[in-house]
C-alpha cells in the first residue's frame, strides 16, 4: 500500500522586530508681539501620534508629529494663556527582509520635556519621545495532519487555533460646529482642547465593517470678558466610517481601535456677531484587527512499523482568540495637597499609564498609575497647575482556563469627575475604558516532514506474534506502541482499553503485526 501524507497550514506569528526609537524635540519659540507677555510657565507638555507607518522593500517608515502644549500666566494680568507648535518627523527601520503578511504595532510616550523661559517672549523647550515598535510577519506553516500506507502510526491531536489575522486601518475626519450654551460666555482664546474616542459598536458584513462609536471633547477656553475665568466645555461628537477589509465575514471576531490624532478648533460668530460657535474637526485613526479559530489536526510523532523512518519536527506557539475586551472600569482616588491652598479649580485632566498586567483563572489584573493635572487657583489668586500620580489597580473577568495567554490592549481615560472634599483634599473619580484581543498560546510540536526509506525495511527478530508486557498504571499506549514497532489500535482492542493510559498496573498482550 503506498504511502499518502495529507497537510494543512497554521498561522506562525514571528516577531521580526521589537525595539524602541528615540526622538529629540527641540524648540526655540519666540512669542509673537500680540500675545501678553509670559509671567510663569504653568505646564508644557510633548503629545506624540504617530500618522502612518508602512513596509516597503524591507524598510518600516513611520511618520510621526510631536503637539507641544504650553499653558502660562501672563504677566501684570495673571491670564492663562496658551502655546500649541508641532514638530513633525519621521523615521526609517530596516527590517533586513521582506515582509508578506505583517503587523505592525507603534505606542508612543513623552520620555521628557523641559521648558526654560529665556525672557517673558522666548522659551526655550527641550525633550524626547520614544516609540515602542513591535513588527510581526504572519506565515503560514504546513505541518502533517494525517498520513497512511506503509504501515504508518500517527500521534495525532486537535486543536483549536487562531487562522491569519485580517488587518485594515484608515483614518477620517469628523466636522461638527458646537454651539455654547446661553449660560457661557463668548470665546476670546482656546487655551487647550483633546478628545477622546469611544467605539460603540461593530457590524461585520463581506469585505467591510461598519464601526460606530463617539469622540468625547474636552476644551478649556478664555472668555472675551476682562478679567475672566477660563470656562470649561465638554461635548460629544457621533463617529460612523466604514472599513474595507478584504476577506472579512460575519464569522470573524473584530477589534478596533480609535484613536484622536488631531483636534482644530475655529472660532466662528453667532447671529449676534459673538464667537459662541466652535467649528470642530477631529481627525481620528481607526486600527482594526479581525481574528477567526479554526480547529487543526496535527500530528505530534510518528513511525512505521513496515519500514525505517524520520520526520521533521517544529515547536510552535499558536495564537487562540479567547475574547474581544470592551470594558469600562471606574477608579476613585483622593488626593491631599497640604501646601496648596486651592481657591477654586478651572480644569482636572487625567492620564493612564500601565505598568503591568497578569492573566490569572478567570480574570485579569491591571496595574498602573493616573498622572492628575489640576490647573486651579490659589489662596493667592494665582494661576496654579497641581500635579500627582495615583496608584489605579483594578481587574475585569475574561474567559480564561489557564495563565499561559497574552493581552493585546490599550486602556484610556474618557471621563474624569471631582469633588472638593476640603480645602485641600479632592475626590477623583476617573473613568477607564480597555478595549483589546486576549489570546490564549497554545505551545505544541508539529511534525512538518516525513521521509519512509522503502529499501529499509523493518525486519522481525523472531517469529512471535504476541508477546506480554508488565505497565505502570498511567503509561502511555503510544509509548509501548512505538518500543515495541506494533500499532496503538492492536493494543487497545486486544486488551479491552478505552483510554490512551494504561488504567491499572499489570501485564499487557503486544501483538506483532507486519
Amino acid at each position: 500500500m503506498e504511502f499518502e501524507c495529507t497537510r494543512e497550514s497554521v498561522c506562525i506569528n514571528e516577531v521580526i522586530f521589537d525595539s524602541n526609537l528615540e526622538q529629540s524635540v527641540e524648540l526655540d519659540y519666540l512669542l509673537p508681539d500680540y500675545c501678553p507677555s509670559i509671567f510663569k510657565v504653568l505646564k508644557c507638555k510633548l503629545i506624540p501620534k504617530i500618522t502612518s507607518e508602512r513596509i516597503s522593500d524591507g524598510k518600516l517608515y513611520i511618520d510621526a508629529i510631536v503637539y507641544i502644549k504650553v499653558l502660562y500666566a501672563a504677566e501684570n494680568s495673571n491670564e492663562i494663556h496658551n502655546i500649541d507648535q508641532k514638530v513633525i518627523f519621521s523615521k526609517t527601520v530596516d527590517l533586513h527582509n521582506n515582509t508578506d503578511n505583517p503587523m505592525i504595532k507603534i505606542t508612543a510616550k513623552c520620555d521628557y520635556v523641559n521648558c526654560r523661559v529665556i525672557n517673558p517672549k522666548r522659551l526655550d523647550i527641550r525633550g524626547a519621545v520614544s516609540m515602542r515598535c513591535q513588527v510581526t510577519e504572519q506565515k503560514n506553516q504546513s505541518v502533517v495532519s494525517d498520513a497512511s500506507g506503509s504501515g504508518i502510526q500517527m500521534q495525532k491531536k486537535i486543536l483549536s487555533v487562531g487562522g491569519m489575522k485580517i488587518c485594515a486601518s484608515k483614518q477620517f475626519t469628523v466636522r461638527e460646529e458646537l454651539e455654547i450654551g446661553a449660560g457661557k460666555p463668548a470665546v476670546n482664546s482656546i487655551l487647550s482642547s483633546d478628545a477622546v474616542c469611544l467605539l460603540n459598536d461593530v457590524k461585520l458584513i463581506a469585505n467591510k465593517i461598519i464601526c460606530k462609536g463617539e469622540a468625547f471633547l474636552h476644551t478649556l477656553y478664555l472668555p472675551e470678558s476682562e478679567n475672566a475665568k477660563p470656562e470649561l466645555m465638554e461635548n460629544s461628537l457621533l463617529l460612523s466610517q466604514i472599513i474595507d477589509m478584504p476577506g472579512i465575514d460575519e464569522d470573524y471576531e473584530c477589534s478596533v481601535d480609535l484613536t484622536p490624532i488631531d483636534v482644530m478648533i475655529e472660532l466662528k460668530e453667532d447671529g449676534a456677531g459673538e464667537n459662541k460657535i466652535l467649528v470642530v474637526e477631529i481627525t481620528v485613526n481607526a486600527e482594526c484587527t479581525a481574528d477567526r479559530n479554526k480547529e487543526v489536526q496535527i500530528v505530534s510523532d510518528m513511525f512505521s512499523t513496515c519500514y525505517e523512518s524520520e520526520c521533521s519536527k517544529r515547536n510552535v506557539k499558536l495564537e487562540k482568540l479567547l475574547a474581544v475586551i470592551n470594558e469600562t472600569t471606574i477608579c476613585k482616588n483622593t488626593m491631599d495637597f497640604p501646601n496648596d491652598q486651592i481657591d477654586c479649580i478651572y480644569d482636572v485632566r487625567c492620564e493612564y499609564i500601565p505598568t503591568g498586567i497578569n492573566c490569572v483563572k478567570g480574570k485579569i489584573q491591571f496595574s498602573g498609575n493616573i498622572n492628575i493635572e489640576i490647573l486651579a487657583l490659589d489662596n493667592e489668586q494665582m494661576p496654579c497647575m497641581l500635579e500627582r500620580s495615583v496608584p489605579c489597580d483594578f481587574e475585569i473577568s475574561c474567559a480564561l482556563a489557564n495563565e499561559d495567554a497574552v493581552l493585546k490592549y490599550n486602556s484610556a481615560i474618557i471621563s474624569v469627575g471631582y469633588s472638593m472634599a476640603g480645602a485641600n483634599q479632592i475626590e477623583l473619580r476617573a473613568e477607564i475604558k480597555t478595549t483589546g484581543c486576549l489570546y490564549e498560546i497554545v505551545s505544541c510540536e508539529m511534525i512538518t516532514e516525513i521521509t519512509l526509506d522503502s529499501e529499509k525495511p523493518k525486519v522481525r527478530t523472531d517469529d512471535a506474534a504476541l508477546k506480554l508486557y508488565f505497565a505502570d498504571e498511567g503509561e502511555k499506549i503510544w509509548d509501548i506502541a512505538k518500543r515495541y514497532n506494533t500499532s496503538v489500535r492492536s493494543i487497545i482492542d486486544d486488551n479491552g482499553l478505552t483510554g490512551d493510559e494504561i488504567e491499572k498496573r499489570g501485564m499487557v498482550l503486544i501483538p506483532i503485526v507486519d
